[in-house]
């Protein structure tokens, strides 16, 4: 049970982000900014429910998916979290990263895919 503690975590984060944005940023960043800051919020959720279906493959199938929760976490921290600090700073630098952590989400996702149809 252990192992499902960090996407528990993960999308109790996911739901407090969304209420800030929906109600604390509202009116005090550009509608731009908050797009980008729901665009984080929602991939959040996406792939905080994906890192659950993850564990639970892995637990079910009986093997190994560490390098698909890497990058998970990894698109995580370079998609989401980029577009919260890029939607609350506009640093362009954190706009610039972003991709970065699609790739990682896309890489997690064909990995998994390869991994399926291997077994």
């Amino acid at each position: 049970m252990k192992k499902f503690a960090l996407p528990s975590l993960l999308l109790f984060m996911a739901v407090l982000f969304g209420a800030f944005g929906a109600h604390g940023l509202e009116g005090k960043i550009t509608e731009k900014a908050l797009k980008t800051f729901k665009t984080g919020n929602l991939y959040h959720f996406f792939h905080a429910f994906g890192l659950f279906f993850i564990l639970i493959l892995e637990e079910i199938k009986n093997i190994k998916l560490k390098r698909e929760v890497i990058l998970i976490l990894l698109g995580l921290l370079l998609f989401s979290g980029c577009c919260y600090l890029y939607a609350l700073t506009s640093i362009k630098l954190f706009a610039m990263i972003v991709p970065v952590g699609g790739i990682s989400y896309l890489l997690a996702w064909l990995s998994l895919f390869l991994k399926c149809i291997k077994n």
